[in-house]
């Protein structure tokens, strides 16, 4: 199965399948945002992204919701996962 291209004004889906996205990392969670916003997309949060049960993220089940919920919606048209690259940096 080969996607189709992203196009302005698509909307891509973030999800923290991993790590959770804390407050200390927002500045590099908006730097990322703020350079797709411009590239023409609209940005969708999943629900759960930003929370934080004992530092692991959301549960499991929050977890699957957020990704089931994006590949369910036709008009999310791509799904980038938050994920911690280093001890000090976030990367989507």
């Amino acid at each position: 199965m080969i996607p189709n291209r992203l196009k302005k004004k698509d909307k891509i889906g973030i999800i923290a399948p991993s790590s959770p996205i804390t407050e200390d990392k927002l500045e590099d969670i908006n730097n990322s945002i703020t350079l797709m916003e411009a590239s023409g997309f609209e940005i969708v949060f999943g629900k759960n992204v930003f929370k934080n049960t004992l530092g692991y993220g959301a549960t499991p089940k929050e977890k699957a919701e957020d990704i089931n919920n994006m590949f369910a919606n036709p008009e999310i048209k791509g799904v980038f996962c938050a994920t911690r690259r280093s001890k000090f940096k976030f990367y989507i």
